[in-house]
């Protein structure tokens, strides 16, 4: 029994050194030349310039009706949440891109833990949790938006925390944190169809064992009705509270809110690198986000996933379909991993940050599909853990640990591959064609 015990604690132990240099070497990775470039990089223009007028404490940051800077526009079209903490980040360490850039490296690792955290939650399986980080720490787009002064690595961070909390019941966090990501970015309003997926399963489970009372069930019903819908308004109210006090009105502050809704819903604007959400999955169509000539060398920021990560998620959501029908409505062995309902809620996650945009009047980019991808890490990474699961004949288990630790090393390698174009270092140009595996990425 204490043979067991020591066992056990080692294993845990050994767990969470795992975890540890995931995220340590994520942090470093990101961390290691932040400040390149020194100019405002794709959309910074808007997010990180509006954030440092913030930091000064112009009144016209918030106003839609100014005139824009030359090169520059002050961006109203987001709730400022994520504008607020680049703004902090810009108090504290002065006005450059390293000031506005940081906070989003410290959010970028705790999505990843969330996805560590989610999965261990989900699966109740270390494995698939540490596989799940370790995919999520080498995507490509997840690490080139932790290292941009946009708001979408805070959106995803608040995104994230909000599931993991609903699931763990610790419901007061996760309303928090459904106000806290709707306060950085609108598209926060889809974590409603999970939210609600959980709560009508948990209120079923409740109606089942032990049968509450009527009494029971109104006062669950009144304070998840408090809890997510009252607490998100009252944090976002509480996010344009600079906005307030910066002698704006309530008529001002609703007729923003107005503009805000006009300027999503009527955006007729083209980008050469726009693309339809349909396209997506396949990542078809990245996005240029800075590029400098440099004599016989060129440097590129481009916004583009892993392949190897992508693409093999795309082929294995099919099967993680397949298995949740065939585990819901055909008998499995009593020795196969009835994982059906727990598959069945990361699909329906991957597909709920997906799917809306694809009937999205507005100009879209890759990027709108980021919040889909942690959840498409939890699909491979249970995908590899069955594969690591000892049965069959000690062949077939070693050719299948062989796939797993390629299919990991390529993940490594594409990311390796491609950081150079994930952070603008200088290459020789005759290089660049090789960079370019589709002629859609050009």
């Amino acid at each position: 029994m204490k043979f067991k015990k020591i066992v056990k604690q080692n294993k845990i132990k050994q767990e969470k050194l795992y975890l540890f240099l995931i995220l340590l070497f994520a942090f470093i990775i990101r961390f290691w030349n932040l400040w390149h470039p020194k100019t405002y990089i794709y959309d910074e223009v808007y997010h990180a310039f509006t954030a440092q007028e913030m930091a000064k404490g112009n009144v016209k940051a918030w106003e839609w009706w100014n005139p824009s800077p030359k090169g520059f526009a002050y961006e109203w079209t987001h709730p400022p949440l994520a504008k607020l903490i680049m703004a902090g980040g810009v108090l504290l360490f002065g006005k450059s891109q390293f000031a506005f850039r940081l906070p989003g490296i410290f959010f970028s690792i705790g999505v990843i833990y969330f996805v560590y955290l989610l999965a261990k939650q989900i699966f109740k399986n270390e494995r698939i949790a540490l596989l799940s980080a370790f995919l999520v720490s080498f995507d490509g787009m997840l690490f080139v938006m932790s290292r941009i002064g946009m708001a979408d690595i805070y959106f995803l961070f608040f995104l994230l925390g909000t599931i993991y909390f609903c699931l763990k019941e610790k419901y007061l966090w996760s309303g928090i944190f459904l106000g806290l990501s709707i306060a950085t970015k609108w598209s926060g309003l889809y974590l409603y169809l999970v939210v609600g997926m959980i709560l009508i399963n948990d209120f079923f489970i409740r109606v089942k064992k032990p049968k509450p009372s009527i009494t029971q069930l109104l006062n669950y019903s009144i304070t998840k009705g408090i809890i997510f819908l009252i607490i998100p308004v009252i944090i976002y109210l509480l996010s344009y509270l600079p906005f307030f006090t910066s002698g704006h009105t309530w008529m001002q502050f609703k007729e923003l809110q107005k503009q805000m809704w006009g300027y999503h819903t009527n955006l007729e604007a083209t980008h050469n690198y726009q693309s339809k959400a349909y396209t997506w999955p396949l990542m078809l169509r990245p996005v240029w986000f800075w590029v400098k000539y440099d004599k016989n060398k060129i440097g590129n920021i481009y916004n583009l996933g892993n392949p190897v990560i992508w693409w093999g998620g795309v082929l294995i959501l099919p099967y993680a379909i397949w298995e949740v029908v065939r585990q819901r409505f055909k008998k499995v062995r009593p020795c196969e991993y009835k994982d059906g309902p727990l598959l069945a809620f990361v699909v329906f996650c991957y597909f709920a940050f997906w799917l809306p945009w694809v009937f999205s009047p507005r100009i879209m980019f890759l990027h709108h599909y980021m919040p889909a991808i942690p959840f498409l890490c939890l699909l491979i990474g249970w995908f590899l853990d069955r594969l690591l699961r000892n049965n069959g004949t000690m062949k077939q288990w070693n050719n299948r640990k062989l796939f797993v630790i390629c299919y990991l090393l390529f993940v490594i390698s594409s990311f390796s591959w491609f950081y150079s174009i994930y952070t603008g270092i200088l290459i020789p140009k005759d290089l660049v064609k090789y960079f370019f595996w589709l002629s859609s990425w050009k």
